[in-house]
């Protein structure tokens, strides 16, 4: 959603406005820096382990300028041990490239 209309209104009303913002699942993985698009199918912890260049990990840092969110990556539904690899793998990702 890069260039719309939704991106400009949400990153004027966090820096302009000064106001809170927020968001569930989806909602949450696109408030911090980096976020994690899985535009090229699900990565599991296995294979980012494994290959923290797999083509499965698509990462993008160009929707939401959040500044108190800087250098943060989320990931949301801990509650699927699955993630927590690949998340490592991200963060190691957004401080390397």
């Amino acid at each position: 959603m890069e260039g719309t209309c939704l991106q400009e209104k949400l990153n004027a009303h966090v820096n302009e406005k000064n106001a809170p913002i927020g968001g569930t699942s989806a909602g949450l993985a696109v408030l911090g820096e980096v976020v994690y698009t899985a535009q090229n199918f699900s990565v599991t912890s296995e294979q980012s382990l494994g290959n923290p260049y797999h083509t499965y990990i698509s990462l993008a840092n160009d929707f939401l300028d959040v500044p108190f969110l800087d250098e943060v990556v989320t990931d949301s539904r801990y509650n699927n041990p699955d993630r927590r690899g690949r998340h490592t793998v991200f963060m190691a990702r957004m401080n390397k490239d």
